[in-house]
């Protein structure tokens, strides 16, 4: 049985071990951009990361994403290509999941269920999104089994040619605290 364990990335500097993980499974250029794009969110309202580290301590894989607002990148890319209703309904108090990646020799260990289901629980945010890569089934299918809806089939984010989709979830709402009398 692998022993993993799950941490919050805190500090800005720890941004570049999730670069180096990065690197195991991206294209050099992809890398700097992502790390561009990294450090950029990481100063957004209601960022989140969580690193995955095994029985040893390496890190074998992360997730973080958001709180999606006008003005943002992504929140205007999705703007555009949504329609009122679709905008209304999910990127009011959105957590816009970003990034997942997880080290290729520990893939297949259910990790990324574990983090999407652990981010989703401890975010408080009324839906999330995500996007990947139309010809991706195999997550699209994961995505689905979580709850996950279909929001957008072919969605083109900036300067990518592949075509993507968008999907969603809704969140359970913060339970209110009642005091007793």
């Amino acid at each position: 049985m692998n022993h993993f364990n799950i941490q919050a990335i805190i500090k800005q500097e720890e941004i570049h071990s999730v670069i180096s993980l990065y690197r195991h499974t991206h294209a050099k250029e992809q890398c700097d951009e992502i790390q561009t794009e990294l450090l950029q969110h990481f100063h957004y309202e209601g960022f989140l990361a969580l690193k995955v580290l095994d029985a040893n301590d390496q890190l074998i894989g992360f997730i973080y994403g958001y709180t999606s607002k006008p003005g943002q990148a992504d929140h205007e890319q999705f703007k555009t290509t949504l329609n009122k209703d679709l905008y209304d309904q999910w990127l009011h108090h959105c957590f816009v999941i970003t990034g997942i990646v997880i080290h290729p020799t520990i893939r297949r260990k259910k990790i990324v269920r574990y983090l999407i289901e652990h981010i989703t629980n401890v975010v408080r945010h009324k839906t999330a999104i995500l996007t990947l890569e139309l010809s991706n089934k195999k997550d699209r299918n994961l995505y689905k089994q979580l709850g996950w809806d279909l929001i957008c089939d072919h969605y083109y984010p900036t300067s990518i040619i592949k075509p993507f989709v968008i999907m969603g979830k809704q969140l359970q709402s913060t339970p209110q605290l009642t005091s007793q009398a």
